[in-house]
Formats: structure tokens, sequence, C-alpha cells
């Protein structure tokens, strides 16, 4: 965990204010934040912003890997691409300050990053994916709705931007892309719907192998 926040560009700080050390987590956020913060992250909701504490919670080896992939430089350059220094809360700003700028930043995205220009969202997201480029499937995650990061390449095979991750091998895409789109349900669809036994499913190695790292961690594995 200490090299969570030291070897991971931005994290020495907190995301939102600036507050050295911080001591929490948005996982699917992949962002580090001060508990001050991470309060007004818990009051959004978990479809916006998972919190865990990096002292009390137990972090999976899957996860802290994800973690270092993303962290608050990256994650800034994207929700804040358009602020302006001034506006941004510093470590003394009032409870009140910081609520209105995480909430403009992550629920009403004044701040975000365009995507590039031609491309939608779930466009966006399979591109990234399938080019292993994280900053550019960070970069789309932000734009999409929920059926957009569960959207399928086609109708015919049904493959899903998280089956995509996965039969690419990249087992640190397939865990945020768990994070994001949050349903198990959801998840235990992606797993019958290529195969209707485990047997077939056993086939198709790259796939079980990378992803079977994370379903196992939720009871579908």
């Amino acid at each position: 965990l200490s090299r969570l926040k030291s070897e991971t560009k931005g994290n020495l700080k907190c995301a939102d204010c600036d507050s050295p050390n911080p001591t929490c987590a948005s996982i699917n956020l992949g962002v580090l934040i001060c508990i001050e913060c991470s309060v007004i992250h818990r009051n959004l909701g978990s479809h916006i912003s998972r919190v865990r504490s990096l002292d009390l919670d137990d972090w999976p080896q899957a996860h802290l890997l994800a973690m270092t992939r993303l962290g608050n430089h990256m994650a800034n350059s994207v929700w804040e691409a358009r602020i302006l220094p001034a506006h941004k809360p510093g470590p003394s700003s009032s409870r009140e300050d910081k609520e209105k700028y995480i909430v403009a930043k992550y629920v009403r995205k004044e701040m975000i990053a365009p995507l590039p220009p031609g491309l939608s969202p779930p466009s966006a997201l399979l591109s990234s994916i399938s080019k292993s480029n994280m900053a550019g499937m960070y970069l789309a995650l932000a734009h999409c709705k929920q059926e957009d990061v569960n959207c399928q390449t086609s109708h015919e095979t049904g493959r899903t931007p998280l089956h995509v991750a996965a039969a690419g091998g990249n087992t640190i895409m397939v865990q945020i892309l768990l994070w994001v789109s949050m349903s198990t349900h959801y998840i235990s669809k992606c797993y019958n719907s290529f195969c209707s036994t485990r047997a077939v499913w056993t086939l198709w190695t790259p796939m079980q192998k990378h992803l079977s790292i994370v379903l196992s961690g939720i009871g579908i594995w």
C-alpha cells in the first residue's frame, strides 16, 4: 500500500482537495482521497464512487495492481481537464466547498476531458480496450453510462467490453470493468453468455485464465 502512494503519480495527496497523505480510495475512480472527501464520496452512492479504507479494508493483489495503473494524476487529467486552479478546494477549505466541487467533478462532470472526435462512449471504450490503452479506457468510462459499459460488440456473439478485455488477457482492465459494471448479475450473465457449460468455457483459455482471477473473488467462478 505504501507503494500505491509513493510510486503512482499524484497519489501523495488527495485527488480532490490536495490534502497530504490520503488514507482512503475510490476504487472505481482509481483515486486516493482524504478522510473528509471520502465521506462526501460515500454520500454520492456506490454507483458513483466505491470507497475503501487503505488501513482498515483488505486489498487483494489484483486490486492493488489496478489502482497503481490508474492513480490521481491520470484521473485528474480526465475529471479536471477544464478546471481553473483557483476553483479547486484546498486542505483547509470548508466541507461545503469540497462537497460542491466533488459533485461538480464526478456527478455533473463539468470539467471532464472530451472524447476523441467522432467517437461515442461505447466505441471509444471498445477501441481503447482492444488496443490495451488504459488512459483511453479510463476517459471512455468517465463518459459512459451503465448501458454503455455493458454494451455488446455485436448481437450475434453477445460480446461485451468485459469479454474483449478478458479475451485479450488484460487482467487489470477486467478488474476495472468489474468495479465499474457493479452488478454481479451482469457479471454472471457475461460468464454464461459465451458458453452453457464449464467444459466449453475452459476451451477459451485466455478468457478463462484472466476472468477467473476476479470472478473467483466474488463467488461466481
